[in-house]
């Protein structure tokens, strides 16, 4: 089945206080994760944005040949690159109790999130998937979740693309501004958005655990 984010019989969640009742009504903590999936395309993760995102980080490093290091098919092992996807269908987690927790979260301060709910066999709408999440995210598998954190401001932080006929949220008390799925060891998986994309990357106390080599990452891509 074609992933469909109108035909998804979950509720459109767009206030702080309702998105946090919801994940803790999942009774997900202290569950593992053993397994994540995107449904669709990662577009940070397209040769063209791994060859932007290298030459970012060279730039900074004041490199002469920067040009040639920053080639996809040149670029050193031992790059380091962000833990992150930005995606427009949903990202799935799986639990070591055979629970699934699903999140589209594409438009500003407005999310989909279910428990069990996309078929197990939930395919691709719009692009096809080009990244493996248990090599990007690898070192949240085997992980419980301890928490969750809801960022609030008092108004929207990002334009409102209208995206899905998604009524824009007014008149609020507070907007999402993000959220954190804790696990142990000082790592959480935030989403954020971005027009109508969705940011999933690594916080944590540690900046070797946001980031990854280019030998570890470029064994999870499928340049498509």
């Amino acid at each position: 089945m074609e992933y469909n984010f109108n035909k998804w019989n979950v509720p459109i969640i767009q206030e702080p206080n309702e998105l946090m009742k919801k994940l803790k009504e999942f009774n997900l903590i202290g569950k593992k994760i053993t397994n994540i999936r995107c449904v669709g395309l990662c577009y940070d993760l397209t040769e063209d944005d791994i060859e932007d995102e290298a030459y970012n980080y060279y730039r900074n490093k004041n490199v002469e040949n920067l040009a040639e290091i920053s080639t996809y098919e040149n670029i050193p092992l031992d790059t380091l690159l962000l833990r992150s996807v930005q995606i427009d269908e949903p990202i799935i987690f799986y639990f070591d109790n055979g629970d699934r927790l699903e999140v589209d979260y594409s438009e500003a301060s407005s999310l989909k999130i279910g428990k069990n709910s996309l078929p197990k066999n939930i395919q691709y709408g719009t692009n096809i998937p080009n990244a493996d999440m248990n090599i990007v995210f690898s070192n949240c598998l085997n992980k419980k979740i301890i928490g969750f954190e809801v960022s609030m401001s008092d108004e929207l932080l990002d334009d409102f693309t209208g995206s899905h006929g998604i009524q824009e949220p007014e008149n609020q008390m507070s907007y999402i501004s993000s959220f954190e799925i804790k696990l142990e060891d000082w790592i959480s998986i935030k989403f954020n958005n971005f027009f109508d994309y969705g940011r999933v990357y690594i916080e944590s106390a540690f900046e070797s655990e946001k980031k990854i080599t280019w030998e570890e990452l470029k064994k999870g891509i499928k340049n498509i």
